[in-house]
């Protein structure tokens, strides 16, 4: 989501880029990593800018919807978005009520095998 975009922490909301790895978040959970992306496509989700493949708790539905599922994508100057890697539990929240999914690839071993195979051939 957006560098802007205040995130609820243990001590008060905070931008997503001032969040440090360690960061105590409202239920205990930490910040186990940062991951900052280049975005070209964002969806507002009640305002708040979101890369469309975010995963966000959508309550009408009780379950999670992809943030491009919710709003629109919109091409955007590039910029650069922030998202986390959060234990023990994945849900991060915004301010102003939003509940969004860490870094959810981080938590796919397929998915990591594969980033980890495109990083060994480079190197």
């Amino acid at each position: 989501l957006s560098g802007e975009t205040s995130i609820k922490t243990a001590s008060g909301a905070i931008p997503a880029n001032k969040i440090v790895l360690g960061q105590e978040l409202p239920h205990g959970q930490k910040v186990a990593g940062i991951v900052k992306k280049v975005v070209r496509q964002q969806s507002l989700v009640e305002g708040i800018p979101f890369a469309p493949g975010t995963a966000i708790w959508h309550e009408p539905s009780n379950c999670w919807k992809r943030a491009g599922d919710l709003a629109p994508a919109e091409k955007v100057k590039e910029t650069i978005f922030y998202s986390f890697v959060v234990t023990p539990s994945a849900c991060i929240e915004t301010e102003s009520g939003i509940v969004f999914r860490d870094y959810v690839e981080i938590h796919s071993p397929d998915t990591e095998n594969a980033y980890s195979a495109a990083l060994e051939r480079a190197g």
